[in-house]
């Protein structure tokens, strides 16, 4: 359940603004070594069993740094999740996969650490 706040507009302005705050003028380590033209895959490889979230958050933020971004996911928001496992690969643009990879892991991160606390409070 979504609470009534939590709009797509308000979820796209945090977007907007975490990804201004983090990139700023630019992801000038990225610009500096890595050619415009280079094409990568990355896969989010889990660290620690729980509980997943934030995959569509994730989905969205690559979206809104490159369209052109592919998404395969193996795992949804609320899926039970353990070491090693991967949740979803992301295929494109290394610059465009680079500029959103910080905020991506940053909200999945929080978001599944919370998911997984309170999946542990609620059972015991």
């Amino acid at each position: 359940m979504q609470p009534a706040y939590l709009t797509a507009q308000a979820i796209q302005d945090f977007i907007k603004q975490a990804l201004r705050e983090d990139l700023g003028e630019g992801d000038h380590s990225t610009l500096g070594s890595v050619p415009l033209s280079k094409k990568c895959k990355a896969n989010l490889l889990v660290k620690d069993n729980g509980l997943i979230a934030g995959v569509a958050m994730a989905e969205k933020i690559f979206h809104e740094v490159d369209k052109s971004l592919q998404l395969t996911f193996y795992k949804k928001d609320g899926d039970p999740i353990e070491k090693g496992e991967i949740a979803f690969i992301v295929e494109g643009s290394a610059h465009s996969i680079l500029m959103a990879e910080r905020l991506v892991l940053n909200c999945m991160q929080r978001m599944s650490g919370i998911a997984t606390y309170i999946s542990i409070v609620q059972n015991h």
